[in-house]
């Protein structure tokens, strides 16, 4: 029994040692599971480390990015004064009976400070309550963004300043600048023959290149600039003299034009059944947006009150001539199109944009624009002619019929105003319908060779036939044809663009709408 007892207490050790040696096993697989476990825990922390490393210094870096935009910005709208050409004197005669050839040209810009002192960079937009947006070049849209984004505009680069309101109409940046023209002989441009500059329009002497002959005197009031640039009347305070120029009663920093041809909106159809001579109201909107119907077949005593009424607290009118002359200066510049013609909105449904879709307006038609970019002006040249607030006052019926003959009327006085210019007219002019030749359109408009800024007399040589540059079409008001349009429709083919200018009776025409303007320096 002893052995077997023995035999029992050995096996009850063997026992123990295995229950000993499985502890152990599971002892080492559970240190071996806890190890691994601590591996994996440290591999998450590591990555979960990383990203959250490799976050900061990505806001480490857009904020680097954000301030370099920021500082970018702010040098680009916060002007540096730059010194101006000095001022070059020239022996100057007083002649008679010469004339300059005026079909070629070149326009000269720089920007302008509220003091007249040139800046290297055009002023920083006034938004008022207009929300500033920028071309989304990946997307063929504007976005909306904020006056400090760097991306905002670029006049340097010929991106120009846009803007929305409250019912999404577009508008564009025209800034306060001087400007000078010079002629050349022919299209090859290569030599001088002439100026237009704040000492009149100059013909360079045959004898001698630093004589001129004068050929025409500037208006009074006109604001000579460093080397006898013009401030572009568009620009100036013009009370003093009565508005002849087209002034404001204020200096401005630059206006907001509307960056397409005025189009009718309203879901009620009926109203609009009969006529679309009508006035603007909660139903009938006006709008300044891409891919629209232009609205046409309007006089021009409702475009007047319409444009007048739209947004009173921006200031909105119908365009001023000196406005237009603004805007077809800038975009003949180098901040423009640099000389070259605008193409022609040709669509023959007079659709804004030139084309029913809105995408395509930005992705194929932008080459109409006054600065051949997404960003410029559309509709300049075809679409509808457009009625500009101005006319003759030579007692044409029509000036009463269709501009009206209230206070608030386009034809209630014949005064100048800051939201309209009155031109002259040569005494031959009657108002009737009997003087309207080629001889008494040409007398109309040598009546007017002071005015400057205006795209008439600086560039055509006469007011009859197609005398403008590119061969626009350029016929001054006369007779039962007081008011002035311009930039020529769809109908006019190559006669249309910057320089185009006609008359009108002021009667509602199937090819004749308008456009807005913001003034917003109050």
């Amino acid at each position: 029994m002893k052995e077997n007892d023995d035999k029992i207490i050995d096996n009850d050790v063997l026992s123990n040692d295995l229950k000993g040696a499985l502890k152990l096993d599971s002892f080492y697989e559970t240190r071996k599971q806890t190890k691994n476990k601590s591996i994996i825990i440290g591999i998450i922390s590591g990555i979960l480390i990383f990203l959250l490393i490799s976050i900061a210094v990505l806001l480490v870096i857009n904020s680097i990015n954000s301030n370099n935009k920021l500082n970018n910005f702010k040098e680009m709208t916060e002007p540096v004064l730059v010194e101006m050409e000095p001022k070059v004197e020239n022996l100057i005669l007083n002649t008679v009976n010469v004339n300059l050839d005026r079909a070629y040209g070149k326009i000269e810009i720089i920007w302008l400070d509220k003091e007249n002192r040139q800046i290297d960079k055009p002023l920083k937009p006034i938004l008022n309550d207009l929300i500033p947006v920028k071309y989304d070049k990946d997307n063929y849209k504007f976005v909306r963004t904020v006056d400090k984004d760097a991306d905002w505009y670029d006049y340097d680069n010929k991106m120009w300043a846009n803007a929305i309101n409250k019912d999404n109409s577009y508008f564009v940046w025209i800034p306060r600048f001087a400007y000078k023209i010079i002629y050349y002989e022919d299209s090859s441009y290569k030599n001088i023959s002439g100026y237009s500059d704040a000492r009149g329009i100059l013909k360079v002497s045959d004898n001698d290149k630093n004589t001129f002959l004068k050929i025409a005197e500037p208006n009074k009031g006109l604001v000579s600039v460093g080397n006898n640039y013009i401030l572009h009347p568009a620009f100036m305070n013009d009370k003093i003299n009565e508005y002849i120029n087209g002034g404001n009663d204020l200096e401005t920093s630059g206006f907001w034009i509307a960056k397409y041809e005025s189009s009718l909106e309203t879901s009620e159809i009926r109203l609009i059944a009969q006529t679309t001579d009508v006035l603007a109201s909660d139903k009938i909107l006006l709008s300044s947006k891409p891919a629209k119907r232009a609205w046409r077949d309007i006089s021009v005593k409702n475009a007047y009150i319409n444009a007048f009424n739209y947004d009173r607290n921006n200031d909105s009118h119908l365009v001023k001539i000196s406005e237009w002359g603004a805007v077809a200066y800038l975009s003949f510049s180098k901040y423009g199109t640099n000389g070259a013609n605008l193409s022609i909105n040709d669509n023959e449904n007079y659709i804004t944009g030139g084309i029913d879709n809105e995408e395509d307006v930005y992705k194929i038609k932008y080459i109409q624009t006054s600065n051949r970019n997404q960003t410029g002006v559309y509709d300049l040249s075809g679409g509808v002619s457009e009625y500009l607030a101005a006319y003759i006052p030579n007692n044409s019926p029509n000036i009463y019929i269709n501009g009206g003959n209230g206070l608030t009327d386009i034809g209630g006085d014949r005064f100048n105003s800051r939201y309209k210019n009155v031109y002259k007219f040569a005494v031959t002019d009657a108002g009737n319908s009997d003087i309207e030749t080629v001889d008494y359109n040409i007398n109309n408009f040598y009546a007017n060779s002071k005015q400057r800024g205006d795209a008439l007399w600086e560039t055509s040589n006469f007011g009859a036939i197609n005398s403008g540059w590119f061969y626009n079409s350029s016929v001054f008001p006369i007779g039962s044809h007081p008011f002035m349009i311009r930039g020529g429709s769809v109908k006019d083919g190559i006669k249309s663009g910057l320089f185009n200018f006609n008359n009108s009776d002021g009667k509602a025409s199937d090819s004749t709408g308008f456009r807005i303007a913001l003034n917003v320096n109050k």
